[in-house]
């Protein structure tokens, strides 16, 4: 009203018929849908975890699952120790970095799959060590180019969405380490108690055998010798 005021003066001293309009400009700013992200995100997790149990099997499905879960709690728990304010964002970058860490454990099971395939009478745990040192190098370009795109998107992006991508950085080098330290102890302890449950039903085992054992004849007679399309 102020501009208009002394435009108005300014111009209409000059000519008494000038007519000044001044209209307002207002900043639109698009805001992000959480939600939708958020369910995105979880369809993300939820689609590598299948593809992990179809693949590589169900023990190490649970085993990448429990390490994601881990990573992200500990990038909460650095957020809660230093008391920086959780919010949405925040939310949907403990999301992101469950995604991250599933994805960075795919890289060990198929380097896993590929040294059973060359040597099958190893031992499965010394495999899987031997995979995750060997897989290490793949894990950390992902992670290096996963940090590169979040250090990129702090720079330049919305300064509202800052905490998310330090918390996504942050969750990025955890989860790397923790695929590296404790996805092989993990995947054994599962493993180890899958096979503690099916050796736990004794009664199965006996009907097996119960059935895998002929029968034997305690007569002096001889039995009868079977030759396949003679005695048909």
């Amino acid at each position: 009203a102020t501009v208009q005021a002394y435009l108005e003066n300014f111009y209409q001293a000059k000519d008494s018929a000038a007519e000044v309009k001044v209209f307002e400009i207002k900043t639109r700013t698009r805001v992000l849908n959480v939600w939708k992200v958020a369910l995105a995100a979880l369809f993300g997790i939820l689609l590598s975890a299948l593809y992990i149990a179809l693949r590589y099997g169900i023990s190490k499905a649970l085993s990448s699952v429990l390490i994601s879960t881990l990573s992200t709690f500990l990038s909460l728990a650095f957020f809660i120790i230093c008391r920086i304010t959780f919010n949405d964002m925040a939310g949907l970058a403990l999301l992101g970095i469950m995604n991250i860490s599933l994805l960075s454990s795919i890289f060990v099971f198929h380097r896993e799959k590929e040294m059973r395939l060359e040597n099958k009478e190893a031992d499965e745990k010394t495999i899987l060590n031997k995979s995750i040192a060997s897989a290490f190098g793949s894990m950390t370009i992902f992670h290096s180019i996963t940090l590169l795109t979040i250090v990129l998107f702090v720079a330049l992006g919305p300064s509202g969405y800052e905490i998310c991508f330090a918390l996504l950085a942050l969750g990025s080098i955890i989860s790397l380490l923790m695929n590296a330290t404790l996805l092989g102890p993990t995947f054994d302890s599962i493993r180890h108690m899958f096979v503690r449950m099916k050796t736990s039903h004794p009664k199965k085992e006996r009907k097996k055998k119960k059935k895998a054992t002929k029968p034997t004849t305690k007569s002096g007679e001889p039995e009868e010798a079977i030759f396949i399309g003679i005695n048909d």
